[in-house]
This record gives C-alpha cells, sequence and structure tokens, in this order.
C-alpha cells in the first residue's frame, strides 16, 4: 500500500495527470525528464486501473543501471522494459492511494495498456518508441467474454486464485457478476482443473 499525498493534490485543486515511479502525484503534462529516477534508462506511462473500483490512473515505470545492479546483487535478474511490454508482464503493483474506495489501494493493479514509451539514447536525449505503446492485459486479471458465454473461464479463474483475487464473469445479458474466489464454486472449478482441493 503506497502512502497518500492528500496534502498535496487538496492544496492544488486538479486532478494529478500521472503519478512517478512512488506514485507521487504530478500535474505537468508526462516527459521523460519530470521522471523520480534520474539515471533511468527507460520509462513508461502505464495505463492501471485500481482492482476495486476500475478508477484509471497514469503512472510511471523505469528501470536503470543501478536498478539491475542491485538485481543482480539479489541473485535476480532484471528485465528491460521492453521486453516486459512485450510479454504483458509489465506491472505498477498497488495503485496511487487517492482513496479511491476501501480495498483497492491495499490490492496489486490491473494494468492495461502503454501510452508512452521511451529509452535514452544519450544522457540528454530520449527517444520514443510507438510499437511499444500496447495493451498490457495480465494473465491473472478479469477478462472480457465473448458473447454467449455464461461459463466461467476455468483456467482464467486458476490464474487469479493463485494470486487471491476474485473473477468477473461476463454474462449474455451484459452484466458482470463478482465470484468469490473462496466460494465452493471456486473450489469444484480449481479441483476439476488441477486435480487439488484448496484447503479450508
Amino acid at each position: 500500500m503506497r502512502t497518500n499525498y492528500f496534502d498535496i493534490i487538496s492544496r492544488i485543486g486538479a486532478a494529478p495527470l500521472w503519478f512517478d515511479e512512488h506514485a507521487v502525484p504530478r500535474f505537468e503534462p508526462f516527459e521523460p525528464r519530470l521522471l523520480a529516477n534520474i539515471y533511468a534508462e527507460e520509462a513508461v506511462l502505464l495505463e492501471i486501473a485500481c482492482q476495486g473500483c476500475d478508477q484509471i490512473f497514469h503512472v510511471a515505470i523505469t528501470i536503470s543501471v543501478h536498478d539491475r545492479y542491485l538485481a543482480s546483487e539479489d541473485g535476480h535478474q532484471a528485465h528491460e522494459l521492453a521486453e516486459m511490454i512485450r510479454a504483458s508482464a509489465i506491472e505498477f503493483g498497488d495503485p496511487p492511494n487517492v482513496d479511491c474506495c476501501p480495498a483497492g489501494p491495499t490490492m496489486n493493479s490491473v494494468p492495461h495498456r502503454v501510452i508512452e514509451y521511451w529509452k535514452r539514447k544519450t544522457p540528454f536525449e530520449w527517444v520514443r518508441d510507438s510499437t511499444l505503446e500496447i495493451p498490457v492485459p495480465a494473465r491473472w486479471a478479469a477478462s472480457e467474454r465473448p458473447s454467449g458465454a455464461d461459463d466461467v473461464d476455468a483456467q482464467l479463474y486458476v490464474d487469479r486464485l493463485l494470486v487471491g483475487v476474485s473473477l468477473e464473469e461476463q454474462r449474455d445479458d451484459g452484466t458482470r457478476k463478482r465470484i468469490d474466489p473462496m466460494s465452493p464454486i471456486a473450489a469444484q472449478i480449481f479441483e476439476g482443473i488441477t486435480g487439488e482441493k484448496i484447503d479450508e
């Protein structure tokens, strides 16, 4: 869960245009020189949604040589943002905390699309690559069901169940029904796909 910058937002009198890497509200149009990470090599302006209420946010994600070094020191690999975009694996984590709803700020945000992608060419020059400005749907997130599909997408449900979030099922009439991950139907779906029972 991120800090709520109510003291800043309440004094500006306008909604933030985007939020930086630390979910700090920003009020000037996005551009790489305004990023919090002054050593960034790649930068993305990402559209995300609150998982609790679907409020849309525009947020920045960056990566630098320093980030890669720290990751390697911990035995991890820091992938390029471009790689993560192509794999639909780019995420911001918890959304900016603006009190949009009670639970949303404590839950992982849902990535929608890359609005802008930038790569640093020289210390003072950034180059935008529009070929990477694409939708980046997460596998665990709820997806639109085709018309006439009243059943649950079982494999997607299992994916979401493993991260402890609920599934929205789209019905024939266009309405959406939220299904509790720990409900009996969830247990049946999970057992049917994996052959394992959910521990109570």
